[in-house]
């Protein structure tokens, strides 16, 4: 009998219960080429109709994927987005001509894969990268794209966006994190993520720690690569509006205003506009794109009506991360901070906290993300050291707005957990009438 085809909640249900099993991995990603393969066949899919640029790295992935969008948008291109995790909705990961999917469209692009996602036991990112697939390359629902950028999940040489066929391979720059699953070193991490560059590939990076040189030597010589190394491009900060506002000159001699924050920002946009020099795309100007980027949770501000001191949700995650967000704010013109930080169980917490701390004129609020967690008793010695911890995230950002005074900032961070469900909650009223800084 046909199994009932399941409704877009269902679907999510039945997404969050699936995790991979089994330890190993080469063995769980040569069952997800299997499964890949069985798609394409069935739905005639024509990998080589379509660019694709993958994208690997510690820090920046997200923000150069959706500078990429951007930018090949304003080229005519049609471009499909995939990137994670999602903050409010799963359907935000599968972009394509500008749009999330739909409800719909997940729901029957699940349906589609359902009988490959029970006969190879896919766990939770395999089925999402099938139905990816399914959306950007097959025409059922949406007309296929010209051009697929992929961020990679975690790692790269056994992550299922590998096994999709591509021309490009991105490597942004490269930190410690998720050591439990890639490795304790930073080699042992490049390894990981350079293994996503095929023969052929054009290869667009940041540039590398000295401690992954021989790692990278050893990756130059898969054939008939073409390494292209992204300089950062000059840029400058001007204050508007009290807030710091990173200007990039280009090139061919256009100047930026970003849209994002940091020289994070300015390395992650020189990296994408060096993939599309390197990919022979001319652009005879990048403002209109870089200018309205949109990242949430990437510094986004928002003001509360009623409250004295505007809100920056950025969801960095591990140390170096955190690190650069340091540097943004030592450019920022408040009075005092507070910093509401909620931290993954996995993540490095003590560097990432030992890095917080070196924000002048701080204040730390201790709270808990909705997901994945470090649960309060385990912050030790931190509790001592914050002014308040509070379990509740929305109480947490509530004293926070009720202790800002004029000229104060609050800044939420930790985890993209913690500041997409606060979006959410800023963006539904929940903390009152909230207006976005632009």
């Amino acid at each position: 009998m046909a199994k009932a085809n399941l409704d877009y909640r269902e679907v999510v249900e039945f997404l969050s219960r699936e995790t991979a099993s089994g330890s190993d991995k080469e063995a769980r990603f040569e069952n997800f080429r299997k499964a890949l393969a069985k798609l394409a066949v069935r739905e005639k899919i024509d990998f080589s109709a379509s660019d694709v640029i993958l994208i690997a790295g510690t820090n920046g992935k997200g923000t150069v994927a959706k500078a990429l969008e951007s930018l090949l948008q304003r080229d005519d291109c049609r471009v499909g987005l995939y990137t994670s995790p999602h903050l409010i909705e799963i359907t935000e990961r599968i972009r394509s001509h500008g749009t999330d999917i739909s409800n719909e469209e997940l729901t029957d692009s699940f349906e589609t894969v359902r009988d490959l996602v029970e006969e190879f036991s896919l766990s939770h990112f395999e089925i999402l990268t099938l139905i990816m697939v399914d959306v950007f390359f097959s025409g059922r629902k949406r007309s296929k794209i010209d051009c697929a950028i992929l961020e990679v999940g975690v790692g790269g040489r056994l992550d299922p966006t590998r096994a999709v066929p591509h021309q490009t391979s991105v490597i942004t720059r490269l930190g410690l994190d998720h050591v439990e699953l890639l490795g304790p070193t930073l080699a042992h991490i490049a390894a990981e993520k350079l293994a996503i560059i095929d023969p052929g590939n054009v290869v667009v990076h940041a540039s590398f720690p000295p401690e992954t040189q021989e790692v990278v030597s050893r990756f130059r010589t898969v054939a008939s690569t073409k390494w292209t190394p992204a300089q950062i491009y000059p840029h400058r900060i001007e204050l508007h509006k009290e807030r710091p506002i990173w200007i990039l000159k280009t090139p061919w001699g256009e100047e930026i205003r970003l849209s994002l924050s940091g020289l994070r920002a300015v390395e992650n946009v020189s990296l994408a506009l060096e993939v599309l020099r390197a990919r022979g795309v001319t652009l005879v100007s990048a403002r209109s794109a870089l200018e309205q980027l949109a990242w949430p949770c990437r510094m986004e501000g928002y003001q509360i009506a009623g409250f004295l001191a505007p809100i920056y949700l950025s969801g960095d995650h591990n140390p170096q991360g955190v690190e650069s967000l340091v540097e943004i704010l030592a450019a920022w013109p408040y009075r005092n901070l507070f910093v509401v930080a909620g931290i993954g169980r996995s993540k490095n917490r003590e560097e990432m906290l030992k890095a917080l701390a070196k924000l002048r004129a701080s204040s730390l609020i201790l709270t808990s993300a909705p997901f994945r967690a470090t649960p309060i008793e385990d912050y030790g010695d931190w509790l001592k050291r914050a002014l308040r911890a509070e379990p509740d995230s929305k109480q947490a950002l509530n004293f926070a707005l009720q202790s800002a005074t004029p000229g104060d900032l609050i800044l939420v961070t930790g985890s993209l957990y913690l500041t997409g469900d606060l979006r959410g909650l800023i963006r539904a009223g929940q903390f009152g009438c909230a207006t976005a800084i632009s």
